[in-house]
Formats: structure tokens, C-alpha cells, sequence
């Protein structure tokens, strides 16, 4: 049992392992003197209860659910009642809840008087990036009580300011906007050991139909290089026709620092997202800024005007336009190495944690501030 005064809890749907937004977030409040606890859902029902790891306290409801299918909203009731009764136990100065399937119940412990603040940190827009465009009454109404939330938040924050336009609360209430950056880590990672010959592209990240990944395969056929795929599979059938070709490893889910790691050794990294929603647009991977933050160069579809800068973009499903920017990459080092240094350079001046940390404990030195003086 955790017997501190608590400062802030988090509340997040999903298991925070494979959570770098919240992981940093949390360990830079912990950092600046906070008491944090992360309360979160295990779908996979293996790790229930409490857990220290690297000073982050996490509780987590060992609850068996679905991972990517829409009938896990059938299941939010139960861990909304979870953290009811945590939050009634622990009386947190402050709930942070990340994302609409948190943020529900955030909002209602805020109502309640279960804590004295409520912060909305939108990871992704449920309705921009899990609802069809075609379902437009869906769509509208779920944006609806996203909006309402992220408004009646005492504090809110989001990916970037395009995304942050999508609602009211934009230019009206305090909105800070806390890119997906990195710690710069570099020089706790390992350099190449040689375990993989030739140029190497790696994707790492959730395998699924959208994410471009047999195209991928596809276009690296037959350029003699090494493709190597990490990640939660939402999708057996890419998986299984993707380890069809010789060319191609799978390595399993890695921790982040693993992920990390085996980005380090890579020549070129991979990102795509299938442009069938808006989010497509206003997409903020995780990855593209490790990629900065690792000096390494990217083939991509998101981000396009920082892509240009630091990699080659890529149409969603241009196979040949793929093939040619990684045997392009591959022909080129010197010129894949200073896309990279020029991805660096841009996360050193604009893109580094420090910077977002620096924003985030701003927000709830303020936050805390109101309360004690109330």
C-alpha cells in the first residue's frame, strides 16, 4: 500500500510500460519533488496491483480486454469504478487523466470533489483517430464530450498547437502543448555490435494493416537489406506475411529503452501512417522524434516539413517511391548521415525534453500553487 501524501495521479487505460508520453511525464514530476502514482489497466490481466519502477508507483487493475477493438468500451465501466474507489481512498491534489476513456472518470472524481484539480492531456483525439470519417453522427458526438472535458479541464495539454485548434478551449483557456520528445539519451545506448551486416531499416511500433508494413516489405525485397520489426502485434496475419520473406525479423514487444536501443543500430527508420482520418495529418509519432533525438534518417509520410529536413517522404503506398528512397539511403551514407545530423540539430534547438519538461512543471507549480493558497 502506498501511505504518502499523494500530489498527482495519472489514470490512463492501458499499461504504462508501453507508454513513453506518460513514463516521461511522470518521472519528470517525480524528479521535481511530487508524489506520483499511476493508476492504469492490464489488458493482458498478468501484473495486477502495485509496482516501483524507476520511482514511478504504479497500481494496475488486472483486467483480461481487448487491446484494439472497439468492444473495450464495454469494459471502461469497470475500471472507471477501480479508480473511483482508489481516488476516494487516496485523495490526490490533482488527477491527470490521458485520453477520453480516462478523462471520464477524471472529470467526474473533479465534480465529485475527490481532488481539487483536473488535467485533460489528450495523447491521441479519440474521435480524430478511432472513429471513420463516414460515421459522422459517431464522430460528432464523441468530439463533442472530448471538448467538453478538455474545456472544463483546470489545465490542458496536447501534442501541438494544430491539434490543440480542433477545440474551444484553444486560445481561451491555458492550453500547453508538450511535444512527443525524447529524453536525450543517446549516450546511454549502445552502439552497433555488429550483429547485423548491411544496411539496416527497423519499424517499431504497434504492427497492424495501417501502418504501411507490407508495403514496406514489399519495397526492401529486393534491395539486400535487413528489416527489423518490433512492436505489439494488433494484427497476426501482417506479422505472419511479413516474416514470410527472408529479409525480414520480427524481435517481439521491447521495453523502451530496448526500442530505443535497436533504433540506435539502425541505419534508417520507418514510419507510416494510412491516411484514412484526419489524425493522419496532425499525426505527432513518438518515433519521428526519437529519430531526431538518434541523429538517424526517416522515410515517411507524417510530418512532412520536418521529414524533408531530416529524411525522404513518401506517399502512403508508393512502393516504388520507397524502394528508391532506401536504396537511395542505402547508395548514400554520407548523405543519409547529415539528414540524420540535421534531425538531431532540429531536436537540440526545438524538439528536446528539456523543453517540454520545463512546460509541464510550470503548469502544475500553478496548479499547486492555487491550491495551497486556497
Amino acid at each position: 500500500m502506498y501511505h504518502k501524501n499523494i500530489d498527482i495521479v495519472f489514470v490512463r487505460t492501458s499499461a504504462e510500460v508501453a507508454d513513453p508520453r506518460l513514463l516521461r511525464e511522470a518521472k519528470a514530476l517525480v524528479e521535481h519533488g511530487y508524489n506520483v502514482v499511476v493508476l492504469s489497466l492490464d489488458r493482458e490481466a498478468r501484473n495486477g496491483g502495485w509496482e516501483n519502477s524507476d520511482g514511478i508507483v504504479t497500481k494496475k487493475l488486472a483486467l483480461k480486454s481487448p487491446v484494439d477493438d472497439f468492444r473495450i468500451v464495454f469494459y471502461y465501466p469497470i475500471f472507471w469504478v477501480w479508480v473511483f474507489f482508489n481516488i476516494l481512498s487516496m485523495k490526490p491534489w490533482i488527477i491527470h487523466a490521458c485520453n477520453l476513456d480516462a478523462g471520464v472518470i477524471g472529470y467526474v472524481c473533479r465534480k465529485l470533489g475527490l481532488c481539487r484539480k483536473f488535467v485533460f492531456d489528450i495523447f491521441d483525439g479519440f474521435a480524430l483517430s478511432f472513429i471513420p470519417p463516414n460515421r459522422k453522427l459517431l464522430l460528432s458526438a464523441v468530439h463533442s464530450v472530448e471538448n467538453r472535458l478538455f474545456y472544463e479541464a483546470d489545465g490542458g495539454i496536447i501534442p501541438s498547437a494544430a491539434r490543440a485548434k480542433f477545440y474551444k478551449r484553444f486560445n481561451r483557456k491555458r492550453t500547453v502543448t508538450i511535444l512527443n520528445s525524447p529524453p536525450d539519451c543517446i549516450k546511454y545506448l549502445n552502439d552497433s555490435d555488429g550483429s547485423h551486416q548491411g544496411f539496416t531499416v527497423v519499424y517499431a511500433g504497434n504492427i497492424g494493416l495501417r501502418r504501411g508494413l507490407l508495403q514496406l516489405v514489399e519495397a526492401t525485397r529486393d534491395l539486400h537489406v535487413n528489416l527489423i520489426l518490433a512492436g505489439r502485434v494488433y494484427d497476426p496475419n501482417v506479422l505472419f506475411e511479413c516474416c514470410k520473406h527472408r529479409h525480414v525479423e520480427y524481435v517481439g514487444i521491447l521495453s523502451y529503452i530496448d526500442a530505443l536501443d535497436l533504433e540506435n543500430r539502425a541505419d534508417c527508420l520507418a514510419i507510416f501512417y494510412e491516411p484514412s482520418s484526419v489524425i493522419h495529418i496532425l499525426a505527432e509519432p513518438n518515433k519521428m522524434y526519437e529519430a531526431m533525438m538518434l541523429g538517424k534518417p526517416v522515410v515517411s509520410n507524417v510530418k512532412e516539413g520536418v521529414v524533408n529536413k531530416c529524411g525522404i517522404n513518401i506517399r502512403y503506398g508508393d512502393i516504388d517511391g520507397l524502394r528508391k528512397a532506401i536504396r537511395f539511403l542505402k547508395e548514400n551514407p554520407c548523405l543519409a548521415h547529415e539528414m540524420g545530423l540535421n534531425g538531431r540539430r532540429l531536436y537540440e534547438k526545438y524538439y528536446n525534453w528539456d523543453i517540454q519538461r520545463s512546460k509541464l512543471v510550470a503548469l502544475y507549480k500553478d496548479l499547486l500553487g492555487e491550491i495551497r493558497r486556497h
